[in-house]
């Protein structure tokens, strides 16, 4: 379970786990992806296909923890976002305030969502597959998986991704504010479907799922 200091309200903690659910089990996080659709969440996306693809053929990925300077980052981020109060807040942020507190050029990726109206952390995450699925087929040349590296189409999904931060916060303009950054191992540290993992160092800091 994560820490009581790691989460500042109860959605954060769902999105903990939905986000291990996903990891743990991606055939059967595709109910949850056909909802979005369904519901018409992602206006304009063409992703789901492939998204649903990709969780029948893949295998489960190891575990993911809360980050301590992760939490930190999006937090900091965050209560700049909402002390703005912008009718259209900027995306992003959130790697750059993670390289503001370690000193150094974070690996891994972000995420920003403003204004859900949900309250369904698997309806959330779900919904960010589809963001990052968007943009990864918009990507005129896709990147190189590095050696071992796989599912690089999200953050989500990447076998490279070992802790998180997440901070979601209440917005004057835009009813919330959810910020997330995504850290990977330097070097992979793999878990297959066995729970075998390759040689790798990651991030001492980070909290485990019980």
């Amino acid at each position: 379970m994560p820490f009581s200091t790691d989460t500042e309200n109860s959605f954060e903690k769902d999105i903990f786990f939905a986000i291990n659910i996903l990891r743990n089990n991606p055939r059967g996080f595709i109910p949850h992806v056909q909802r979005v659709h369904q519901k018409n969440l992602c206006k304009g996306s063409k992703s789901m296909g492939n998204i649903i693809d990709k969780l029948k053929n893949m295998t489960k990925v190891s575990t993911v923890k809360f980050d301590d300077e992760a939490i930190r980052a999006v937090r900091s981020n965050n209560e700049a976002i909402c002390g703005k109060a912008e009718d259209a807040p900027e995306e992003g942020g959130n790697q750059a305030k993670l390289a503001e507190i370690t000193g150094r050029e974070p690996a891994g990726g972000e995420a920003s969502c403003f204004n859900y109206t949900g309250d369904s952390a698997e309806e959330f995450v779900a919904l960010l597959l589809y963001k990052d699925f968007d943009k990864y087929e918009a990507l005129e040349q896709k990147p190189e998986p590095l050696e071992g590296e796989k599912n690089i189409e999200s953050p989500l999904l990447n076998s490279r991704m070992i802790s998180f931060g997440v901070s979601n916060k209440a917005h004057s303009k835009c009813l919330n504010s959810i910020q997330i950054v995504y850290i990977f191992s330097l070097v992979n540290k793999l878990n297959d479907a066995e729970g075998s993992a390759a040689a790798g160092n990651g991030n001492g800091d980070g909290h485990a799922m019980m």
